[in-house]
């Protein structure tokens, strides 16, 4: 049988559509690098990974592109820590269910948001010392609905420009061209 015109179209458009609504089969590896809230929270659904293996996956990234590598300087601190709470989140979420849409999500946080286990220097040398007591309410928030927090990123020192060039964490490059 042939079809053709908008009939074929719209056939084409039915199938692709029906193949994108397919879950994520467990067996499946997830790529974390442009992988999108909703597709990490599927394939958690699904079983095919785990919080702490995406968050894993996040940490490798950080060493690898950050801390070696073409050094973006994207990271002023890291949580090293981070896939043991990851771990809890799922435990917890095969015990319970998820909290929400956020929950087991690894996050990058700039660092002049306050955390009460991590330097919060808002990219300046005078400040690297400085762990504060308390999450900021933000971050509160986040951690009550269930993000993992991966660290702190690079800022423009005291947030008092438009780059990202700091004392402390120097001048972040560009991912896409190391040359910007």
């Amino acid at each position: 049988m042939y079809v053709k015109g908008p009939r074929i179209l719209k056939l084409l458009l039915t199938v692709v559509a029906l193949l994108c609504s397919l879950p994520i089969p467990a067996n499946a590896q997830i790529e974390v690098a442009e992988a999108s809230i909703a597709e990490l929270q599927e394939a958690m659904e699904t079983g095919a990974v785990t919080s702490a293996e995406i968050t894993s996956m996040y940490l490798s990234r950080i060493r690898a592109y950050d801390k070696a590598g073409p050094v973006l300087n994207a990271m002023i601190w890291v949580n090293w820590d981070a896939v043991a709470e990851a771990q809890m989140l799922d435990r917890e979420r095969a015990r319970t269910g998820p909290r929400g849409a956020l929950h087991g999500i690894p996050i990058i946080l700039k660092d002049n948001y306050d955390t009460f286990d991590l330097p919060t220097s808002a990219g300046t040398l005078a400040l690297a010392a400085n762990i504060p007591p308390d999450d900021a309410r933000q971050v509160q928030k986040l951690r009550e609905a269930g993000v993992v927090i991966l660290g702190k990123s690079n800022m423009h020192e005291l947030a008092s420009g438009i780059t990202t060039i700091g004392s402390l964490g120097g001048q972040t490059l560009n991912p896409y061209d190391l040359r910007r």
